[in-house]
């Protein structure tokens, strides 16, 4: 069978539930915001980071990690993780994305949801994770500045806003948007099949 489709063979969720990768140094405010903005719209939110337990942010904060990255690594367990989550949130942290993006079955995964054309929400430097999995080519998009010639050159149509949203995939640049990038991410997650 092939590997995304043993994704979709598993039972789907009756209520929206997301997921969250983040590594320690990721960038504070893209994470809190989320997490706490999705809650609020009964959204569950589960965090998945290098370790379980406590994961410190670029500026000192910290948030609960209830899975590990390591989950990705083995095929059932990954299959689980898809099939357990409909919207995907990849946060920045210049620090986080480079050891993310190192990590072979997270890159995977995430080429994996976009396959399945599930609904991820990227906000500034998460954008390497986008680019490292191969699947900006041809999409609209908006990240960091300092990023852009990296999504051009993978083949992304780099756009200077806000908030982009190109089918399945809403982007912002900065953390200074926070508050339209969720706006869009809720409004997204009210049009998906539950």
């Amino acid at each position: 069978m092939n590997f995304w489709l043993a994704f979709l063979t598993l039972p789907a969720n009756d209520r929206m539930r997301a997921l969250m990768i983040i590594h320690t140094g990721f960038q504070d405010q893209e994470v809190h915001y989320p997490f706490h903005r999705l809650r609020e719209e009964g959204i569950e939110t589960t965090v998945m980071a290098e370790k379980i337990g406590m994961i410190r942010g670029i500026i000192g904060t910290e948030i609960a990690a209830t899975q590990q990255i390591g989950a990705l690594d083995q095929m059932q367990s990954a299959a689980t993780v898809f099939a357990a989550n409909d919207l995907l949130i990849l946060p920045g942290g210049v620090k986080a994305m480079e050891k993310l993006r190192q990590h072979q079955p997270t890159l995977t995964f995430i080429a994996g949801w976009f396959g399945a054309d599930k609904l991820v929400a990227c906000m500034c430097s998460g954008v390497q994770l986008l680019i490292s999995a191969d699947v900006v080519r041809g999409r609209r998009l908006t990240c960091y500045s300092a990023f852009a010639i990296d999504a051009r050159n993978a083949g992304a149509i780099y756009s200077d806003a806000p908030v982009v949203r190109d089918g399945n995939l809403i982007t912002s640049p900065h953390n200074k948007y926070l508050a339209e990038w969720m706006k869009a991410t809720v409004e997204a997650t009210k049009h998906e099949n539950r």
